[in-house]
């Protein structure tokens, strides 16, 4: 069986048609590289309750089944997305942050680019340490 990955990204506050477009985008991506994706468009909310809530229950509640999340590119502007990756974290889930294609014009900011999600991922991990303490 494939493995099983979650989408996690901005979807309040944005119109239905962007994000909408943005989930489908991304899932087509990984189901073409073999994985199983869950969508939180597609997911239902808790109790049939159209609230902020109801819907993070449920989304929750699907990427604890998923070996792997995928934080998209707008994930930072979510605070539904910053608790799945808590979540994701807390339960030693795979991390994969997608961000959008674009060009590079040196080798410089390539490294650059690679040393400053290093330097967060560090940061990151050694708060999570010293709230396990």
């Amino acid at each position: 069986m494939n493995a099983k990955l979650y989408l996690s990204g901005k979807i309040t506050g944005l119109p239905t048609p962007s994000y909408q477009e943005k989930f489908k985008a991304a899932q087509r991506k990984y189901e073409r590289h073999g994985f199983k994706v869950v969508n939180p468009i597609y997911i239902k909310p808790l109790f049939g309750r159209p609230s902020w809530l109801c819907y993070m229950i449920a989304d929750v509640w699907q990427l604890l089944s998923c070996k792997t999340i995928v934080m998209l590119y707008d994930w930072h502007d979510s605070r539904g997305a910053r608790i799945e990756l808590m979540v994701a974290i807390l339960l030693r889930k795979q991390i994969i942050v997608d961000r959008p294609v674009r060009q590079i014009d040196t080798i410089k900011e390539i490294q650059d680019a690679t040393w400053a999600g290093f330097v967060e991922e560090h940061k990151l991990e050694n708060r999570l340490r010293r709230a396990e303490i």
